[in-house]
């Protein structure tokens, strides 16, 4: 309630007042003084700070809604990443359940349900989600058994090989990881003779190898290198703890020599630049994390290669001679 300062009205002063006009001017300024609003200090301090006592009021205010968003937000981010965490874990285990339930189909239902079983597994892997093993071997023997022409056959055995591979490695993310050094960027750990004969030829010997990098069969400068070492350095060569990238393509690495008298001239040890002979595959993967994809129509030679790893069941896999359906 604004208080109403007084006033003092101003009589009308009469010329024939017994007053002379020094008293009158004397009256007139004491009584307009008297009108002049003469404010607590308190009330005087509040209208000239007026502006800054409306302001604050309204920042204080704005600065506490502001706290109150922020914390609501950050409760609210919280239990979002929450609840997104747990239907992620529900969804995971919805898909191995499903390729569960997949691995006990009959022969025909299996195959036709291959697509599902590719998106299944395609979700489980995402989630990083294991599955027993006994369940990835049913699944494995009905692959091989299933007519390679049925939809989605060589997408499901390249998700099925990627899959049990990860499996086996439990998600290793260090094996996952973009940053991977590619393995041709350096030469392998060299091929060594462990053991010779009385004329110093090679009776024993390490194979080179690769460790905690990624080969992609397809890619025409790995493979371009890999060959080089085959031809020039190493019959075989191992992949230890790396990642194997197949993407669905042709390739065209040697994946085996039959030959006698292979040069050990970039062998290390005691009998280097002997001879030895050598039958087998010139590529192994050990304790390897596979990440193959595949198209419908992908060429004979990936196809072979899936057929391959799929009728063989780790940790090392390696090419083994053609065969022709």
């Amino acid at each position: 309630m604004q208080t109403a300062a007084p006033y003092f009205s101003l009589p009308e002063i009469e010329d024939d007042m017994p007053l002379n006009e020094v008293d009158k001017a004397w009256i007139r300024e004491t009584i307009r003084n008297a009108n002049k609003v003469q404010e607590p200090g308190v009330l005087r301090r509040i209208k000239e700070w007026g502006g800054i006592a409306l302001v604050v009021p309204f920042l204080i205010l704005a600065v506490n809604q502001w706290t109150g968003y922020v914390e609501f937000r950050t409760s609210t981010n919280l239990k979002l990443t929450t609840i997104e965490g747990k239907l992620s874990n529900i969804e995971g285990q919805l898909a191995r359940q499903q390729i569960s339930s997949q691995s006990l189909l009959s022969p025909e239902d299996f195959k036709s349900n291959l697509p599902e079983l590719n998106a299944a597994i395609d979700t489980a892997k995402s989630h990083n989600i294991e599955t027993p093993t006994d369940v990835l071997d049913r699944l494995q023997q009905k692959m091989i058994s299933t007519d390679e022409h049925a939809s989605d056959y060589w997408p499901v055995a390249a998700a099925l090989i990627s899959y049990r591979s990860q499996n086996a490695t439990s998600f290793d993310q260090d094996l996952l990881a973009p940053s991977l050094p590619n393995c041709v960027d350096s030469e392998p750990h060299p091929m060594m003779v462990t053991k010779v004969g009385p004329i110093g030829n090679p009776l024993e010997v390490t194979e080179a190898y690769y460790e905690n990098c990624r080969f992609t069969l397809d890619s025409p400068k790995d493979d371009a290198f890999i060959n080089m070492l085959i031809r020039t350095k190493y019959p075989t060569i191992v992949f230890k703890h790396c990642r194997i990238i197949y993407s669905g393509g042709s390739f065209v690495v040697i994946s085996r020599i039959d030959e006698d008298n292979v040069p050990t001239i970039a062998m290390s040890g005691p009998g280097k630049g002997m001879t030895i002979s050598f039958h087998g595959p010139t590529l192994q993967f050990s304790n390897c994390a596979f990440s193959f994809s595949a198209i419908p129509n992908i060429p004979e030679n990936g196809k072979q290669m899936l057929k391959q790893f799929l009728a063989q069941s780790g940790p090392t896999f390696a090419f083994l001679p053609a065969t022709h359906s």
